[in-house]
């Protein structure tokens, strides 16, 4: 057996050991959620399955980094991505001074639609109208 499976193989037998321990304290309702709570965390293991993420809109700094990336690393070709990080974070300074707000580019465009789409309710389906059925003749 592995390290990282007797580790696995512990935390599973602590946390039995702290369920036993409520139980016999006599909070049957948290031992439950604790059952509960173990299970799940056991069955996304087996499964592989990850936890999904919620995932965030792009700021209008990132869409200027997406959008204006390529160009940058075009013309400063044998820079590292720190150093075109710092040329992209000096532009970036050099058009928010200047304007003192950054004109909506494109890319910022989308980062705002991408933030308005996140933030609105999701709609729900409208219910299909159901048909009436007629009653048997006698």
């Amino acid at each position: 057996m592995r390290p990282t499976e007797a580790k696995r193989l512990q935390k599973v037998v602590d946390a039995l050991a702290k369920i036993k321990a409520v139980l016999e304290g006599g909070k049957p309702e948290r031992a439950l959620r604790l059952t509960t709570a173990l299970h799940k965390k056991l069955a996304d293991k087996v499964s592989g399955a990850k936890t999904a993420k919620k995932k965030s809109s792009t700021n209008k700094y990132g869409s200027f980094v997406k959008a204006q990336w390529a160009k940058v690393s075009r013309a400063n070709p044998g820079k590292t991505f720190t150093q075109l990080s710092k040329i992209l974070a000096k532009q970036w300074k050099e058009l928010t001074d200047k304007k003192g707000a950054v004109a909506a580019k494109p890319a910022e465009k989308k980062a705002v639609a991408s933030k308005k789409k996140a933030a609105a309710p999701k709609k729900k389906k409208a219910a299909s109208p159901k048909k009436k059925v007629a009653a048997p003749k006698k």
